[in-house]
C-alpha cells in the first residue's frame, strides 16, 4: 500500500492528467483506507473545480503558466 504522501502526490496528478491503471488503483485502494487522505482529495478537487472556473488565458502567458505549476507542485513536473 502506498503512504499518505505518494497518495497526496497522486491525487494531486489526477486533477492534471490521467493517471495509468496502476496508479488509480493504488491511489483507490488507499483511500479506503484513509479518512485524511479521502478529505485532502475532495479539497484538491475543489481547488481545480475553482481554478478551472477562473479564464487565466487573460492574465497569463503559457510561459508564466508553466513558471507557476512548476513552483506551485514541483513533483509533479
Amino acid at each position: 500500500m502506498i503512504c499518505c504522501k505518494e497518495a497526496g502526490i497522486l491525487g494531486e496528478k489526477m486533477g492534471e492528467k490521467k493517471l495509468s491503471t496502476m496508479e488509480t488503483f493504488k491511489l483507490m485502494y488507499h483511500m479506503v483506507w484513509c479518512k485524511n487522505c479521502r478529505r485532502f482529495k475532495k479539497q484538491i478537487d475543489w481547488i481545480n473545480r475553482t481554478l478551472k472556473q477562473i479564464d487565466l488565458d487573460e492574465k497569463f502567458t503559457q510561459e508564466e503558466k508553466g513558471d507557476l505549476k512548476e513552483k506551485v507542485n514541483p513533483e509533479m513536473g
